[in-house]
């Protein structure tokens, strides 16, 4: 979601660097949370998709309260 808004977010000159940010930030959190859901799904399938759901309201209420798309300039 937040990728599809770096190109309006960011300076002409930053985007390359906050693109690998984004990347290595979001393979970093993908690498440590698949074992715990692995784990999770282990102990108790259904705790694992709660969990999931929780995390993925909050990510959506902070790009809802953080993220402002910039208004559109008409031509």
């Amino acid at each position: 979601m937040l990728s599809a808004l770096i190109g309006d977010l960011t300076p002409r000159e930053l985007r390359g660097k906050t693109a690998a940010v984004e990347n290595v930030l979001e393979r970093l959190s993908a690498t440590i949370a698949a074992p715990i859901a692995g784990f999770l799904y282990v102990t108790n399938p259904s705790l694992a998709f709660t969990i999931s759901i929780i995390l993925v309201i909050i990510r959506a209420v902070i790009y809802l309260i953080f993220v402002k798309e910039p208004k559109i300039k008409e031509k």
